[in-house]
């Protein structure tokens, strides 16, 4: 029985050699972080507020200079346009465009857009390893821009897999479950 307690041990203290500190964490996801510059994605994007609740599929084309997001569900209004670039934020669809000024608040539209640009450019408040069942997800907490703070959960590999974006109530008002993503 004691050899056995001992062998447990041992192993114990095998495995919490391997793991990495929270810091060397944190240090390797703003390495990792600071490589990406062009990213496309497509996300399940939706909206729960109160009693308004929305879903939408959008696919998000980004560079720090210009982005577009296009809707690709519901059926009803797919293939609207939203896009920012040379200073101008405009919405399109079927040759129509919308001029939409500059927005104060996130929505789901814009939720991609800025995840992307708050991975690149936001400051990290929290890194830590969470079991999801199958593997070890990375969970990246941005410190709060806007009374807002956004959670995101990534692969082993750094590929986002689900983010939060978390109102001063503590809920979620939109979620993001990201079904495609590529950086260049």
């Amino acid at each position: 029985m004691r050899r056995a307690n001992l062998f447990l041990l041992a192993l114990m203290m095998t495995l919490l050699a391997g793991c990495a500190s929270p810091e060397e964490t944190k240090d390797e996801f703003n390495a990792w972080r600071q490589t990406i510059e062009n990213v496309d994605c497509t996300a399940l994007v939706t909206l729960s507020q109160g009693k308004l609740a929305a879903a939408y599929e959008l696919k998000c084309s980004y560079t720090p200079e210009t982005c577009t997001v296009e809707i690709l569900a519901p059926e009803r209004i797919r293939g609207v346009t939203a896009s920012r670039g040379g200073g101008q934020t405009r919405l399109e669809y079927d040759g129509l465009i919308l001029d939409l000024g500059e927005q104060d608040s996130v929505s789901p539209i814009s939720a991609l857009p800025a995840l992307i640009e708050l991975l690149r450019t936001g400051y990290v408040d929290r890194v830590a390893e969470e079991p999801d069942g199958k593997t070890a997800l990375l969970a990246v907490q941005f410190a709060p821009v806007e009374n807002t703070v956004v959670r995101l959960w990534l692969k082993n590999d750094h590929t986002p897999v689900r983010a939060d974006f978390v109102g001063t109530d503590g809920l979620a008002g939109i979620k993001i479950e990201i079904t495609d993503w590529n950086v260049d």
